[in-house]
């Protein structure tokens, strides 16, 4: 990424960039960039009014170029009405569903 591009992405990020918590628009100089390479960027925001840190990440190059394709099986009925139902009795608890034995 050539620097005006890098500095493009910068502002186009300071100005569409609104804190999710009070609303407030992000400075350039609340935009600190984390890391850089071939395939992207990763900014972080930290609103200086409520402190809430805000992370980008900018994809630079088409990633989907890179993935290998691979061939899967259709979905059936009766998977899509496991997984509704499934959905339906859900009470929101991730970690009973994560839960490591």
């Amino acid at each position: 990424m050539d620097p005006s591009n890098f500095f493009n992405s910068i502002k186009n990020i300071a100005s569409s960039l609104h804190c999710p918590s009070c609303g407030k628009g992000y400075g350039l100089g609340e935009i600190k960039l984390h890391s850089k390479d071939d395939s992207g960027l990763v900014f972080s925001a930290n609103c200086n009014i409520c402190n809430l840190p805000v992370w980008v990440n900018v994809v630079t190059k088409n990633l989907i170029d890179t993935i290998e394709p691979r061939e899967l099986a259709p979905i059936t009925a009766n998977e899509v009405i496991d997984f509704h139902l499934s959905l339906k009795s859900f009470d929101g608890d991730f970690r009973s569903v994560f839960k490591e034995d």
